[in-house]
């Protein structure tokens, strides 16, 4: 898997990424929506653009489950459905990708 830096930011989820055929930046943009009242949590990507980078189909959309503990967020990403648990098994189409805040949170009041 390339390297993805994800910014989760009010209401929009920006992927960046290199595109590894060409070796140029790519930046994808997508709404979202969070499933707080399930166990695991889920996240859904949708309505994904891409901003920046050589490739114009646009990304697909994505149903995913997370947690998050600490400074450190998991997220499982299933390829042929909704994900379970965060474990990858050969032929499940699942992908757990585990990312670390860099920085300090901002605080809204």
């Amino acid at each position: 898997m390339r390297s993805q830096w994800w910014y989760i930011n009010d209401d929009k989820l920006t992927i960046y990424s290199i595109d590894l055929r060409s070796s140029t930046p790519e930046k994808s943009e997508y709404s979202y929506s969070l499933g707080t009242d399930t166990n695991p949590k889920t996240l859904k990507f949708f309505g994904g653009m891409r901003v920046e980078g050589p490739r114009t189909k646009p990304p697909e959309d994505a149903r995913t489950i997370y947690k998050i503990e600490g400074d450190t967020l998991t997220v499982a990403i299933g390829k042929k459905e909704l994900p379970t648990e965060f474990k990858t098994q050969e032929g499940n189409g699942v992908i757990v990708v585990v990312f670390k805040r860099e920085g300090k949170s901002e605080v809204k009041n």
